[in-house]
């Protein structure tokens, strides 16, 4: 059998700044994790179906809401900018005024079958991250000792904190690093 094609409308990249870059520190690393969900293989033909400007990011910032995850403000301004959406407003506002899927379930029912709750509450717990992103890469920087969390071990077994790398659907290659680093958000 062959894949359905990818929308060239979802993988379009977000129109960044001039220097097309975004170096930044947040207390929501873990939001990336989401992209795991996003990409499962179950839902390859939601994906094929995406058609919306930036989706893959809109779905990604849905989903979370969905849990919700509220993005600080340096997340969120990324995210507005990444979803393509009016920068004139307070980055949080325009996140929230995003609308919603008709149908939320249609994420939520594979992510909790394939991760469970406690792995998904657990990616969105406050994890301090540094992302640089590009037009082409998103690099997630988090610290090494919080892979020793509680927490983190429901992430860890279910595979959420694995590299995407390529992500047609987002037109991004997504990679996680873990920094003995002391950076704080």
């Amino acid at each position: 059998p062959t894949s359905p094609p990818v929308s060239s409308v979802a993988a379009s990249p977000a129109t960044f700044p001039p220097a097309a870059e975004h170096d930044f520190h947040t207390r929501g690393g873990g939001f990336f994790f989401l992209l795991n969900v996003l990409n499962l293989p179950t839902l390859r033909a939601w994906r094929a179906a995406l058609d919306e400007p930036q989706a893959g990011w809109r779905e990604l910032v849905r989903l979370a809401r969905t849990l919700d995850f509220s993005p600080d403000a340096p997340l969120a301004a990324f995210l507005v900018a990444a979803c393509a959406l009016d920068t004139a407003d307070d980055p949080a506002a325009v996140l929230a005024r995003l609308p919603a899927r008709s149908d939320p379930d249609t994420l939520l029912r594979p992510a909790l079958r394939h991760f469970g709750e406690a792995a998904l509450r657990a990616a969105l717990a406050e994890r301090p991250a540094r992302v640089l992103a590009t037009r082409s890469h998103v690099d997630v920087h988090l610290r090494l000792s919080d892979v020793h969390r509680d927490t983190h071990l429901d992430i860890r077994r279910t595979g959420l904190d694995l590299d995407p790398g390529w992500l047609p659907w987002l037109g991004r290659v997504v990679r996680f690093h873990y920094d003995s680093g002391g950076f704080a958000p």
